[in-house]
């Protein structure tokens, strides 16, 4: 098995991201035949993410893992997406901000000029199918790229390059997932994991139902 890491990045390598990075390699070699890397700098994501996806397929690695330079992810975090054996799948990511809302969506619905996107509040341990997932730490089968017709990442109207690349991999006839027992963190001021989001949420709900009883 032959994998392939990219990071894109703007040139910015927060601590926890480094001594993440590290245990990750250290998980992950012993699983691969050859396990590379490329850290990929530019002011264009889609650009990073396009040129790591041809690398992927011009020297035939098994599979791409996207990791970006902003995440802090567990050392097995590779390993047990691999092992879900399913051609697109990510790690649970939250936004930096409040209300830190999931990454993942269940339903995207996009005609062209507009979008709508269903966001969770819950989910159950396992690997769940969703139509659209950020790429911030994300393993992708080198299949999916050879049947998707490019450009992979390049950006749809009003639609970012992640969630552009899953409608064309999705028309292509392949599906996405969601490890919903492996968070990535996601870091900023501090790391921000489910944790974040759940406590943001019992608090707004248990304000909302304080309000009702006023």
């Amino acid at each position: 098995m032959r994998g392939l890491i990219a990071v894109p990045h703007t040139g910015l390598f927060p601590y926890q991201f480094v001594v993440a990075w590290t245990q990750l390699l250290f998980c992950t070699r012993p699983m691969c035949e050859a396990l590379d890397f490329t850290f990929i700098g530019s002011s264009l994501i889609y650009e990073a993410r396009e040129q790591a996806a041809e690398k992927c397929v011009r020297e035939g690695y098994d599979w791409l893992f996207f990791l970006d330079s902003d995440m802090e992810p567990r050392q097995d975090t590779i390993k047990r997406l691999l092992a879900w054996d399913k051609p697109i799948v990510s790690a649970m990511c939250f936004k930096r901000q409040q209300p830190y809302t999931p990454c993942f969506y269940p339903t995207v619905d996009y005609d062209g000029k507009t979008v709508k996107i269903q966001t969770v509040d819950e989910w159950t341990p396992g690997c769940a199918e969703v139509e659209g997932a950020g790429m911030a730490c994300c393993l992708i089968r080198r299949e999916v790229l050879e049947k998707t017709p490019r450009p992979w990442f390049f950006p749809m109207p009003i639609l970012a390059e992640d969630l552009g690349f899953c409608k064309r991999a999705r028309e292509a006839g392949f599906s996405i997932h969601v490890d919903t027992t492996l968070c990535c963190g996601h870091v900023g001021n501090e790391v921000i994991t489910d944790r974040h989001y759940l406590e943001y949420r019992r608090v707004s709900l248990a304000n909302r139902d304080n309000a009702g009883q006023e």
